[in-house]
């Protein structure tokens, strides 16, 4: 049976982990920031389907970032030397850049998993609960909502293409970016005619006639939470005095 936690505990700890990635570089702090996050997803076990979509994101991102690691290893040529011929060079600062922002882009996608078991809903009520004003709150949940049916939306026009026999992957790489920019053109089409749809549905519905709302259910933090989030912040704040 899997732990569930309150979305608000389970934000803070994803603030603060992508904050201290973003501000330290050194690796072995992206190293042990990772060793966390995989930590807390077995600990909050994510259903199926979210691990599913994780080792997919993994999987499909994961050339991307080794090609991230290759660029910042041979574009960042100041430092102490450590291999060098011809053009080729290679410096302690570029392995460190290269390895910290590699590690960061794992760390992000991971983090992400954290937050998949977690409906629509749910993130306008958390923000609610901090006092966000219901427009800024609205903005924020449609933006993290958005970008799953973006994806939904383009694996509905892939299974179209397989269904008439067309493999993207017997495909030239010129061949291919043409097909990904002859998809795009529909996909953002169909995605921004849902978004006009959902802006309707608000209208109908006197989206911000009243200044204030209610929710059926409301967001509590029980001790558990409170006694995470007070750790995730104790840890953090000790975390940047030491490394600072």
């Amino acid at each position: 049976m899997s732990f569930k936690i309150n979305l608000r505990t389970i934000l803070v700890i994803v603030i603060c982990l992508t904050g201290i990635s973003v501000i330290y570089q050194q690796p072995l702090v992206q190293i042990v920031l990772l060793a966390v996050t995989i930590a807390l997803l077995f600990i909050l076990r994510p259903s199926a389907k979210a691990r599913q979509k994780l080792l997919h994101r993994l999987s499909s991102i994961g050339r991307i970032i080794l090609v991230i690691f290759i660029f910042q290893l041979l574009f960042r040529r100041t430092g102490n030397v450590i291999f060098e011929y011809s053009i080729l060079r290679i410096t302690d600062i570029g392995i460190n850049y290269a390895l910290a922002s590699s590690l960061r882009f794992f760390l992000i996608i991971l983090v992400a998993g954290l937050l998949m078991d977690y409906p629509f809903q749910d993130y306008l009520i958390a923000l609610n609960a901090w006092k966000f004003p219901y427009e800024i709150a609205f903005i924020v949940a449609a933006t993290i909502h958005f970008l799953p049916v973006f994806k939904s939306i383009f694996d509905n026009k892939m299974e179209t293409l397989a269904l008439r026999s067309i493999s993207l992957k017997k495909l030239t790489l010129k061949q291919r970016l043409k097909a990904f920019r002859t998809l795009l053109i529909p996909v953002l089409a169909n995605a921004i005619h849902n978004i006009q749809n959902r802006s309707i549905s608000l209208e109908l519905r006197a989206f911000r006639l009243h200044p204030t709302r209610t929710y059926l259910h409301e967001n509590k933090l029980h001790t558990i939470d409170l006694i995470i989030i007070m750790v995730t912040l104790l840890l953090t704040l000790f975390t940047m005095l030491t490394l600072r």
